[in-house]
């Protein structure tokens, strides 16, 4: 894994815009999203939307966004585990 050839640890903020390859990125980092604080993805149909949710169960949703027209849309989770250790 890259993250392990370069010593990656945690990350803070995780931004995924893709052009509608989110989903397989996402699981393809799932071993890093338990010391990921911020996940913002994109996403392009509902189905992909409902994928990221799923492999984000440990995450809230603080921040949704979709652009009506075209059917795209942004999502901003933050790690439970992090959450909780501030509040």
């Amino acid at each position: 894994m890259i993250q392990q050839e370069l010593g990656i640890k945690k990350i803070d903020v995780l931004k995924i815009d893709t052009e509608g390859a989110e989903v397989s990125i996402v699981e393809g980092l799932r071993n890093l999203l338990p010391n990921t604080k911020i996940v913002m993805a994109e996403y392009h149909t509902e189905s992909d939307r409902k994928k990221i949710e799923e492999m984000l169960t440990e995450f809230l949703l603080y921040s949704a966004e979709v652009q009506e027209l075209r059917g795209v849309g942004t999502v901003k989770y933050a790690n439970l585990k992090f959450f909780n250790e501030t509040g």
